[in-house]
């Protein structure tokens, strides 16, 4: 188990919703999953930039340790906020051989 001190940042998960308007069109949004608000630590790994379309895109690769979620299901589904800015998941590994705490793997376009 990571030491509390260890997770610093808040997190929140979010899942990916339909919502309608009153003509019945409809728009994928996130919303904030119940109990979703974690603390995590979160390290910056890497950064690419490479050219694409005749854009410069770069991404960052950042690992989010926290505890397990009991009351929901984690998956890469989901996409996590932290400091205003949006993570994909691309894995969710355990840590060790319980499952009280988890790395996720993220990406997100900078």
């Amino acid at each position: 188990m990571k030491a509390a001190g260890t997770l610093r940042g808040r997190v929140t998960v979010q899942a990916r919703t339909v919502a309608y308007s009153t003509r019945g069109q409809s728009t994928e949004v996130w919303t904030d999953v119940v109990g979703g608000t974690r603390w995590a630590g979160v390290t910056h790994l890497t950064g690419t930039e490479f050219e694409q379309a005749r854009q410069v895109v770069a991404t960052a690769t950042t690992r989010i340790e926290m505890r397990n979620p009991k009351s929901f299901a984690l998956t890469t589904d989901h996409r996590l906020v932290y400091k205003s800015v949006n993570y994909n998941i691309g894995a969710i590994l355990p840590v060790g051989d319980n499952d009280e705490d988890i790395n996720i793997l993220c990406s997100r376009f900078v």
